[in-house]
């Protein structure tokens, strides 16, 4: 099972709430302007399972969970990035490393042979 991280609720979603994990929170990302606020409750933070893609100001995630209307895994949605924790961001810049890594290896082992 994949490591779930938080993010802050998108205004025009109406999904259940989850706690998140204090401990998580207070690890620094270089990059990350996500700040937990005083007037944040858990109802406004829901479970990621992981970040999707990314764009200038935000980041489209895989959100955890069924919607009960349709039965089916939420859709993905595009939030600010600065709704999203430490640790999602943490883990999507250790996916992007490794995906670019596993790019350069192909094209390496690809040149190597005399492929074009």
């Amino acid at each position: 099972m994949p490591v779930r991280a938080t993010a802050k609720k998108p205004t025009t979603s109406n999904r259940n709430g989850l706690i998140t994990d204090e401990e998580e929170e207070d690890e620094e990302v270089p990059g990350t302007q996500f700040e937990a606020h005083e007037s944040d409750s858990s109802s406004n933070f829901y479970n990621v399972i992981r970040i999707l893609k990314e764009s200038n100001s935000k980041y489209q995630v895989e959100w955890d969970g069924i919607d009960p209307k349709t039965g089916k895994p939420w859709k993905p949605s595009w939030i600010p990035k600065e709704d999203c924790t430490n640790v999602l961001i943490r883990e999507w810049k250790t996916e992007k490393q490794k995906r670019k890594q596993e790019k350069k290896m192909k094209k390496k082992r690809k040149d190597g042979r005399g492929e074009l």
